[in-house]
């Protein structure tokens, strides 16, 4: 019997032409949830590259322990990320946070190969090929809508996004090509 669970739509802003179209299919496995997605550019899609394609997962207070393999320990993306090692990482969560002048994208981690994060009593893991993460106590709209670091009012959740991919943070990442 087959216990998994399809959910189909579109992805994209409100009152624009969606992006993608999205197969999301969650499935009950012995140790977890594996979850699968498989998304289509729609044909109206005119754009050729996206900032991020993430999921993002928020839970409750108290995941402060981090573990990963990836690259590390500080910070990295596609663009910027000869810097760090590849390796297995231990870190806490409130450590992950740059107070950046004005908030906004960061903490993320390339090359990733699992991570996991933990209270006293449950270890929440994801494993794949190849992924970004990042995990932080403000989600990403926090971060856009906040002006000063000294404004960001951190939470006792933990926002963990898992990233397919992230744009770089430079070369016309926030603009674009010239």
């Amino acid at each position: 019997m087959d216990s998994s669970v399809i959910l189909s739509g579109t992805f994209g802003g409100p009152a624009r032409i969606p992006l993608l179209e999205l197969d999301v299919r969650f499935a009950a496995e012995n140790d977890g949830l594996a979850v699968n997605v498989s998304a289509r550019r729609t044909p109206e899609n005119k754009l050729n590259q996206l900032p991020r394609f993430a999921l993002m997962l928020d839970l409750v207070p108290g995941f402060e322990d981090l573990e990963y393999f990836g690259r590390g320990k500080e910070c990295n993306y596609s663009d910027i990320k000869n810097h760090s090692l590849l390796g297995v990482f231990e870190s806490k969560v409130s450590d992950e946070y740059v107070p950046l002048i004005r908030p906004q994208e960061h903490g993320n981690h390339t090359e990733c190969e699992y991570v996991k994060l933990s209270d006293k009593e449950t270890t929440v893991t994801v494993e794949s090929d190849n992924f970004e993460f990042s995990a932080l106590h403000c989600s990403m709209d926090s971060l856009t809508d906040t002006t000063h670091y000294f404004d960001l009012e951190m939470s006792e959740d933990t926002y963990l996004m898992i990233n397919y991919k992230v744009g770089g943070i430079g070369s016309n990442s926030c603009g674009p090509k010239a």
